[in-house]
């Protein structure tokens, strides 16, 4: 049931790790999605509103894919050094 959500969250990670967010082997990325995946949702519908008519906005959704990294981010300034050796 959630292959084409699971799919598509894939697709923006490695999107975003292949243009340089690297967070993602530090944070999950995902499981930020998952938390804000009300957000998530209404920004997809938002863009895609008026698709068949091609007046859409892809704004909305941009701007969620770009608070993923931010979030990483943030999650990962939030962690304790730990210094191994």
């Amino acid at each position: 049931m959630d292959g084409n959500r699971r799919t598509s969250r894939l697709l923006g990670r490695r999107l975003l790790t292949w243009v340089g967010y690297g967070v993602g082997r530090y944070a999950s990325l995902e499981g930020l999605v998952y938390e804000g995946r009300d957000a998530y949702y209404d920004a997809l519908a938002a863009s895609t509103t008026g698709r068949q008519h091609t007046t859409h906005d892809p704004w909305p959704w941009l701007g969620s894919l770009s608070r993923w990294p931010a979030e990483a981010y943030e999650t990962v300034a939030k962690q304790p050094i730990t210094v191994l050796g």
